[in-house]
């Protein structure tokens, strides 16, 4: 399954399996763009014959980047309500000072 080329990518199972074993020992949180990922995702169908673990591992990579994304988006806008809430606070304060006046 190594020498299977990858749609019209000119990459091999081979170059993915070792992009993705790249990746992993990299302890980066995210995948950056990756051409050959894209490729089985879109020949997934076909590759499933050859070689099902490198299909799996794509979908898994593909996955844990959509959680990754959703996870920081979650965290982002936690932040601005969290400082939305904060200046809301401070202005609430600041308006019951102004009362006092």
């Amino acid at each position: 399954c190594e020498d299977v080329i990858i749609g019209d990518s000119g990459s091999t199972l081979g170059d993915f399996r070792r992009m993705a074993v790249g990746f992993y020992d990299s302890g980066m949180p995210l995948l950056g763009p990756s051409d050959a990922l894209d490729a089985i995702l879109r020949s997934r169908r076909e590759l499933t014959a050859a070689c099902p673990l490198a299909v799996m591992q794509a979908n898994i990579l593909r996955l844990e980047s959509l959680l990754a994304g959703v996870f920081q988006k979650s965290a982002q806008r936690r932040n601005e309500q969290f400082a939305a809430l904060n200046e809301a606070s401070a202005l609430h304060s600041q308006i019951g000072i102004l009362r006092e006046l």
